[in-house]
């Protein structure tokens, strides 16, 4: 049995119950529709209008590091950043999958691919997968005990334009969740990783990197499944720009103005990248 879609209101109710480094844990799918008579809104441009109003806070947040989450001293980026791998078979790297545990296979794939000498595009080397934001020690959880911070998806380093590590989040074919929560998610990670923490641990682990003379940039955007919902999402807004006006304004803001694609062939991850 489907649930009766909220209203204007009552989405902007469950908004403001949350702190914003938490909102983007709310559901908002692809194709809802909130539930006002004669509204043909989606969830989405709700929630993104919510976000909008609040740019002078945003801005706040991104100036002065708000969301910063410093690593407890002695613990790296980079220590038992594994521990997902054994969700992953080997026998399974590079075969399509749509269970449960999709997109963590699919980041192991591509990370494995990676060591192995193979480089994706405009998004690099895959540097890590599954990488938790917030390596504390008891000791030091308590400024942060308010905080869900959950783990990025993949990391990747890439010298194209500007020397740039890049925050993916990653969206399987199956995944129903709208551009708008891959978004935030994404610039959640981006204002909580500790960056000169990340890159000091980054040279520790591979000293190639001491070699890079130009600052490196942070920057996030999706990853997401050519075939996909969030992808024929992001078409629709292509072509109908007044129905994703505000998802679209919301992802300029946040400086998300590109966003990625991926299709798994037989012998290979082809990456797409898009601008809006």
């Amino acid at each position: 049995m489907s649930r009766k879609p909220l209203s204007r209101e009552e989405i902007r109710e469950k908004m403001s119950s949350l702190q914003l480094e938490n909102i983007y844990q709310l559901s908002c799918n692809t194709t809802t529709k909130i539930g006002d008579k004669d509204s043909d809104e989606y969830y989405s441009e709700v929630m993104s209008e919510y976000v909008l109003e609040k740019i002078e806070q945003l801005q706040e947040i991104k100036r002065n590091n708000v969301w910063k989450i410093k690593p407890s001293e002695g613990l790296s980026y980079f220590s038992d950043s594994r521990i997902n791998i054994t969700q992953a078979k080997k026998e399974d790297d590079g075969k399509p999958h749509f269970d449960r545990g999709a997109e963590t296979i699919l980041c192991r794939d591509m990370y494995i691919r990676c060591k192995k000498g193979e480089y994706f595009g405009d998004i690099g080397k895959i540097l890590d997968f599954q990488t938790p934001l917030a390596r504390l020690k008891k000791v030091d959880k308590e400024p942060y005990k308010s905080r869900k911070v959950g783990k990025v998806d993949l990391i990747s380093y890439s010298s194209e334009e500007k020397p740039t590590i890049w925050l993916l989040e990653v969206k399987n074919e199956t995944n129903k969740e709208s551009m708008y929560r891959c978004v935030m998610e994404g610039f959640t990670y981006l204002q909580t990783i500790d960056q000169v923490r990340y890159i000091k641990n980054l040279k520790e682990q591979d000293s190639q990197f001491d070699k890079i003379n130009a600052p490196i940039i942070f920057r996030t955007a999706p990853l997401i499944a050519y075939k996909g919902k969030q992808f024929k999402e992001m078409e629709e807004a292509s072509g109908k720009p007044k129905l994703h006006k505000n998802l679209l304004e919301l992802m300029h803001f946040l400086d998300i103005s590109i966003y990625f694609s991926y299709e798994i062939e037989p012998d290979k991850v082809v990456i797409r990248k898009h601008i809006i």
